[in-house]
């Protein structure tokens, strides 16, 4: 999870420091009007005579430090960035002097109202001397008071959480972050999920992640990757697999960049136990430019071999050699797979499927046909093999999810890329990420 940006605080800091000051100003405004109000009254939301007296001295500091803040950013602006620098470094030497005068005046604070104004101050200042700790203490003390800004409270919960969670507090992360998303941060549900996940509250941070992520494609609001990410890891390290997938699957579905790729057909292929399957995966690495590495090409090339498609593993030995830094023993390897394979082609030619297309029409079930719809796929020829398929699928006797997935593959192969996932979607059982992968594939490609 990214940690929290100082800047992104520092900001949120300043961005509020209108408001601190305005409400001091209304604090100072009508010192008859408070005068005729007893100090027992301050809970109801004002400030006690006391308060008031020892707040004077602050306030001008304050105004004084925020003033030379107000110059910075005028000659930023104006682009004079030199200058705008130094006068930033004025504020802040403003603001550290400003500090004992608002300490001073923290222990007086009783009423909401003097919380919230002792808590802004605080919080200015620490922003600008990059005192997270500090930061943290003054919005849980704005926070605590109640009377904290409707338009902040957003922002606020978000940051103390942020911090919170920085902390390894994550009990009182989860408390601000669910605050924050009640109030309307739009920022806070993936650090809340994780706040969930890393407390041992797996299942709760599963559900809110899910429902995050709903909202956000309901919302067309722009997705994040650690909406998968970290509740995959969690999945992973409790050994839930299957739900794992999920997440994975999620991810490269919304960034779709080739690590993220690499990573979630790698995944599946660990959790796919049948070379059939292991081949479909490989399939969809190499038609989507993802073989990264002599394993990728050597176990492609042998799972090919092993199935009995020599021109297919040839393909993948040719790959190898223009894409893939071999050592010594890939090398070998391939040189004496490749030997085995051009042998095999010679007799298994395409003039050779004739005769197996009409066993497999004539046949009682829909064996011959799926091994004719691989040896028309180890040839290229979609077409060919996508009929052969679909009429094993039509005889019966082998497994339609195979089927289907070799279906869609095929469809895909030639162009047609609502046949296929139409296929897909039919499949079921194991290979049913297999063809997820494939239909994500057609979806979203590969990016970046």
């Amino acid at each position: 999870m990214r940690s929290v940006s100082r800047l992104a605080i520092s900001r949120l800091a300043l961005a509020v420091a209108g408001f601190a000051l305005a409400g001091t100003a209304a604090m100072t405004a009508t010192p008859a009007l408070a005068q005729k109000k007893k100090a027992e009254k301050t809970a109801s939301g004002e400030y006690s005579k006391e308060f008031r007296a020892a707040a004077g001295p602050a306030q001008e500091a304050m105004q004084k430090a925020q003033a030379l803040n107000d110059e910075a950013k005028k000659l930023q602006a104006a682009g004079n960035a030199a200058a705008a620098n130094a006068k930033k470094e004025e504020a802040k030497a403003a603001y550290l002097a400003a500090k004992p005068g608002v300490e001073a005046l923290a222990p007086l604070a009783k009423s909401a109202d003097e919380q919230v104004l002792v808590g802004e101050y605080q919080l200015q200042i620490a922003a600008f001397s990059d005192d997270q700790k500090g930061q943290q203490a003054a919005l849980e003390r704005i926070l605590a008071s109640g009377k904290a800004n409707p338009a902040s409270l957003g922002a606020y919960n978000y940051f103390a959480g942020a911090f919170a969670y920085q902390d390894k507090n994550y009990p009182k992360a989860i408390e601000y972050l669910a605050a924050a998303k009640q109030h309307g941060n739009k920022d806070a549900d993936a650090m809340l999920v994780d706040a969930y996940l890393q407390g041992g509250q797996v299942d709760q941070g599963l559900k809110m992640a899910r429902e995050a992520i709903a909202a956000r494609q309901a919302s067309g609001q722009a997705m994040t990757d650690d909406l998968f990410t970290r509740p995959a890891l969690a999945l992973q390290k409790a050994n839930r697999k299957p739900e794992m997938m999920e997440f994975v699957l999620g991810r490269v579905q919304y960034f779709p960049t080739a690590e993220y790729w690499g990573n979630a057909i790698d995944m599946v292929v660990q959790q796919s136990p049948t070379v059939d399957a292991k081949l479909d995966l490989l399939r969809l690495k190499s038609t989507a430019g993802l073989m990264r590495d002599e394993y990728d090409f050597t176990t492609y090339s042998y799972l090919a071999a092993e199935e009995g498609l020599p021109a297919e593993s040839l393909a993948a030995i040719n790959e190898a050699r223009t894409k893939a830094k071999l050592g010594a023993g890939a090398v070998t390897e391939l040189r004496d797979r490749e030997a085995k394979q051009k042998a095999r082609l010679a007799t298994d030619t395409k003039a050779s499927l004739g005769g197996s297309e009409t066993a497999a029409r004539s046949a009682a079930n829909g064996r011959i046909a799926k091994s004719t719809g691989d040896a028309w796929l180890n040839h290229n020829e979609f077409a060919k093999a996508a009929a052969m398929y679909q009429l094993s699928l039509e005889k019966g006797g082998v497994d339609a999810n195979l089927l289907n997935t070799r279906i869609g593959i095929a469809l895909a192969k030639q162009g047609d890329k609502a046949g296929a996932k139409a296929a897909f979607a039919k499949v079921t059982g194991p290979r049913a990420n297999i063809a997820k992968l494939w239909t994500i594939y057609l979806d979203s490609g590969v990016k970046g």
